[in-house]
């Protein structure tokens, strides 16, 4: 339709079928294909072609192992991650040459780390490894070339060659969602707030039905103290997903960077109830007691809790968030250093993360970041409310 005066410029009618039933992938395609064609009629393009054509999309079984796949994987859970990558590993044994699955392999094992669910040295080294498949493949996967961009930032630390591929990657899949959520989420961890909430933002216009970008939007809204837009968002990704673990948590956390442990409780009592064995509900509890004021039970609880734990293996990072609501100074360096050590991806956000606003002017803290490729982030216009009132910080330095 023109929309000047309503005239119909081009419409077809399509019809499929896949043995006795309509194949609603294949009518998809044919239907995207038609209307792109109509578009592009009597319009000039860039006829400079890419290495090779872009991948079809299977039919049959590997069809329906990816759909489910990217179903899961957009959940943004620790459970959907792992279904979603034994069905992507299962798609690329039997089409070994479908891009996409290799990508969405990568993507499903980066997630599961951040999730602090995967050892992060082996599952990076296998990200890498099914990235670089899938782009010897299809050069054109945005995904994977997002994927590449996020090692570079997050287990290379090296920011300026992670920039040139995000940038790469937007240039090649200009509407890759995964791309502009990863650059975004990267430029807010740097300072480049604007930057990054723009192109965060432009994620989830793309895919606005994918909880996972949802709650990485509402997460880098946060990192940048614009509260209330983090609040919002978690609130729209728990009215979906009621027991969404990372959605809870992270509300939680931004109720308390508000200064409003109170409304931060039901969140974290909800994250203990679906999340029993889980190391990040004691951790929230500490930070809840710290922020109260409660510090001597905290650290109590804390030490029980870290017994409790014994050799699981978990975050160092989140024991140094609670140790910082107890005012622990020295613990916090100490499990901030053991965390950047062991290159856990949560050490990425150090420079925006508002539970260590108190250590901003502190040496030690600024050596360390700037250690693991993190520039010393500049203060956010987002800023309206203080972070953490009511802590008890020792004297002692980190």
């Amino acid at each position: 339709m023109r929309a000047r005066d309503g005239v119909c410029l081009w419409s077809q009618r399509f019809e499929g079928t896949f043995g006795n039933r309509i194949d609603p992938f294949a009518l998809q395609d044919e239907i995207g294909a038609a209307v792109l064609a109509a578009l592009l009629e009597g319009t000039p393009v860039d006829a400079t072609p890419l290495a090779a054509d872009p991948p079809a999309l299977p039919v049959g079984e590997v069809r329906d192992l990816f759909a489910r796949g990217r179903y899961l994987a957009r959940r943004f859970e620790i459970d959907g991650y792992r279904k979603a990558i034994a069905l992507f590993q299962r798609a690329v044994e039997l089409e070994p040459a479908f891009a996409p699955a290799h990508s969405q392999l990568a993507a499903c094992q980066a997630g599961l780390a951040m999730l602090v669910a995967a050892p992060s040295e082996a599952a990076f080294d296998e990200v890498g490894r099914n990235a670089e498949r899938a782009l010897a493949l299809d050069p054109r996967d945005g995904d994977a070339r997002a994927m590449l961009a996020n090692i570079a930032f997050r287990r290379q630390h090296d920011w300026p060659r992670a920039e040139r591929l995000f940038v790469e990657a937007l240039r090649v899949a200009p509407n890759c969602a995964r791309a502009h959520g990863s650059f975004g989420g990267s430029l807010v961890y740097c300072g480049r707030y604007v930057e990054g909430l723009q192109h965060a933002r432009i994620a989830l216009d793309l895919d606005p039905l994918n909880v996972s970008s949802r709650a990485d939007y509402a997460l880098i809204c946060a990192f940048a103290r614009d509260y209330e837009t983090a609040v919002r968002e978690f609130e729209a990704v728990l009215e979906l997903e009621p027991d969404h673990l990372f959605s809870r948590v992270m509300l939680g956390m931004t109720r308390t960077w508000q200064g409003d442990p109170a409304a931060a409780l039901p969140h974290f009592d909800r994250v203990a109830a679906i999340a029993a064995d889980h190391p990040v509900p004691g951790f929230c509890r500490v930070v809840y007691l710290g922020a109260t004021g409660a510090v001597d039970e905290g650290r109590r609880f804390l030490a029980a809790h870290v017994e409790r734990i014994g050799a699981a293996p978990y975050a160092r990072y989140n024991r140094a968030m609670a140790e910082a609501y107890l005012g622990d100074r020295s613990a916090v360096a100490t499990s901030l250093r053991i965390a950047a050590a062991a290159n856990e991806v949560l050490v990425n956000s150090l420079a925006v993360d508002p539970t260590f606003d108190d250590y901003r002017d502190d040496v030690d803290f600024v050596a360390l970041v700037r250690a693991h490729g993190l520039p010393v982030a500049p203060p956010s216009p987002y800023l309206r409310t203080p972070s953490r009132p009511g802590r008890r910080p020792s004297p002692a330095g980190v």
